[in-house]
């Protein structure tokens, strides 16, 4: 999707931003996540369990919350 729309006709360089990406699969090498920051575009989180869904629970209280968080630190080092 990424590529399609940077050779869209008419496309000129400007940030390109992914939000609330339901697509996890964070331990796959070739995830949306890691996808989007090797083409170095913007993404966002969605998270139905939690971050998104009242009553928000803030907690990293779910194994998908924990696997975005660890990918995350992988990636950053923090």
């Amino acid at each position: 999707m990424i590529e399609t729309t940077r050779q869209t006709e008419g496309y000129r360089a400007m940030p390109v931003l992914i939000n609330e990406d339901d697509h996890f699969r964070f331990p796959d090498p070739d995830n949306h996540y890691l996808t989007a920051l090797g083409q170095y575009v913007s993404w966002g989180y969605f998270d139905p369990e939690g971050y998104q869904s009242p009553p928000v629970e803030w907690g990293i209280d779910t194994e998908r919350k924990r696997q975005f968080f660890a990918k995350a630190k992988e990636i950053t080092g923090f």
